[in-house]
């Protein structure tokens, strides 16, 4: 598997997990309303919008989407799990269609190539 690949698979995940650490493992001291104020940061806000890059990475590097967006949602489940209630459950079905919007914004905007005879 190419480099450019599986940085398309992983990115959204590597960033869920260090945002969900450094909240719930309070890594660097933070008070608990900071902490609650940075996860409701990102599940509102952060999540999403890397679920859209990562829609836009996958048609631009020709990266198959179902696998990335399948990795990133089984990491953000494992982190419900083990951090959250399953009130936030329903966010992952925001972020899916998040995902599949910069996926399919990418590949109406990108034209594909003229063949060159």
């Amino acid at each position: 598997m190419k480099a450019k690949n599986l940085l398309a698979i992983l990115f959204p995940s590597i960033i869920m997990a260090m945002v969900v650490l450094v909240c719930f493992q309070n890594i660097f001291g933070f008070d608990a309303l900071h902490i609650k104020g940075l996860m409701l940061y990102a599940l509102a806000l952060l999540f999403p919008i890397i679920f859209f890059i990562q829609g836009i990475i996958s048609a631009l590097t020709k990266t198959n989407f179902f696998i990335g967006i399948l990795v990133s949602t089984l990491i953000f489940l494992l982190t419900l799990v083990l951090y959250m209630n399953s009130s936030a459950l329903g966010y992952s079905l925001v972020y899916l269609l998040f995902g599949s919007l910069g996926y399919l914004l990418s590949k109406f905007f990108t034209k594909p190539k003229a063949c060159k005879k």
